[in-house]
């Protein structure tokens, strides 16, 4: 258990938090649940174009994630893609196109998923480095 008053500043951690939430739900609502049901049931396209979606963008992760690893790691840089994962999800509320939501889906699974790596990496940033384990 973290104890409270080793924590640098706890709106840090509170915002580390909802972050991880808002990424929770994004994996919930829009991977696991509403969009595949969208596309699938609502405008009866198979299943296979979804996963072939969701196979691309997370294809695509795995293979840039190490140099991901290394930006996050060894520089101060931030990377936009929580901005991307946004604007992308948004795209898809706003489209009735099939093809194109299946684009912007791969986007913002392919930026939201990036993003983890970052965010991780921001635990450094909010427990003092006395407390940390490894």
């Amino acid at each position: 258990m973290i104890d409270i008053l080793k924590i640098k500043d706890p709106l840090l951690i509170l915002a580390w938090a909802l972050y991880d939430l808002a990424n929770q739900l994004f994996a919930v609502n829009i991977v696991s649940l509403c969009f595949v049901r969208w596309i699938v049931i609502v405008k009866g396209i198979p299943e296979f174009f979804y996963g072939l979606s969701f196979g691309i963008s997370t294809f695509l992760v795995a293979v840039i994630s190490s140099v991901w690893g290394a930006i996050s790691d060894f520089s101060q840089r931030t990377v936009y893609l929580t901005l991307i994962a946004i604007v992308f999800t948004l795209f898809l509320g706003i489209t009735q196109n099939v093809s194109l939501a299946l684009i912007f889906f791969a986007i913002a699974n392919f930026a939201c998923q990036s993003a983890v790596i970052f965010y991780n990496a921001l635990m450094t940033k909010i427990i003092k480095s006395d407390n940390l384990i490894f």
